[in-house]
């Protein structure tokens, strides 16, 4: 259930134009509690420049009733050429943490919410399902035959406001050409037409609570290998 986000950065040879802006979201399940699915969303962003990127972790809690979502950051590091650095030992480049205003401990919120970490493992935490499209509406299936499903519109919207939201928790920084990161998050949203679904899944009666289904949704330019990979919930069908 863990996919691994990997993205170019222009570092290997020096390279004489300005480089187009490269960025790419991909989500991580995290844990779970009775009430919430707690999620990884990692966010990776060139600046816009060679020989530079940053990447953020923001902790993602969906709670699994209303599916809505709260954002908290959790990690920044900038990892950029430093030209004062011996290029014969192989430093040439240097990683640097940057402190965050309203910064969390990811376990701290799920012990806060008395939930458990779901990781890699022989131990299932829920059950695959099936993922069906039949004109607008995403249904998933699962062994049982319960239904979960919404329309694609609504998912997209839903899609959109997530990405909205994690730009603002972001929040604005430097950048080479004056766009900021919202911005290249909405852009993003337009990347329609090479977009799946996977990775449906249906957690088990755990912990007191209903039964709670996921998909991912996943998009990519079809170009510079940008993609953004958010996790999803489904309401129940009836």
């Amino acid at each position: 259930m863990i996919r691994a986000a990997a993205f170019a950065i222009c570092c290997a040879t020096p390279a004489l134009a300005t480089p187009p802006d490269i960025i790419g979201v991909t989500d991580q399940l995290f844990g779970i509690s009775a009430d919430s699915i707690f999620v990884l969303r990692h966010v990776f962003d060139n600046h816009g420049v060679h020989e530079q990127e940053q990447r953020d972790l923001l902790l993602v809690v969906l709670d699994r009733k209303t599916r809505a979502e709260t954002i908290w950051p959790v990690y920044r590091a900038r990892n950029g050429a430093d030209y004062e650095r011996d290029a014969d030992l192989d430093r040439r480049y240097r990683i640097a943490p940057i402190d965050l205003d309203d910064q969390i401990d990811p376990y701290a919120k799920l012990r806060e919410a008395e939930g458990i970490p779901i990781g890699p493992s022989w131990i299932p935490d829920g059950h695959e399902a099936t993922i069906q499209m039949s004109g607008d509406l995403v249904t998933l299936t699962d062994e049982d035959g319960k239904r979960f499903g919404q329309d694609e519109t609504s998912l997209h919207k839903q899609r959109l406001a997530a990405l909205i939201r994690t730009g603002e928790t972001l929040g604005d920084y430097g950048r080479m050409n004056g766009l900021t990161i919202t911005d290249l998050l909405i852009g993003m949203d337009y990347w329609q037409e090479s977009c799946a679904y996977t990775d449906g899944f249906r957690f088990e009666r755990m912990l007191g609570s209903a039964p709670t289904a996921m998909i991912r949704a996943s998009c990519t330019d079809g170009a510079e290998g940008q993609e953004w990979s958010l996790i999803t919930l489904l309401p129940p069908m009836k």
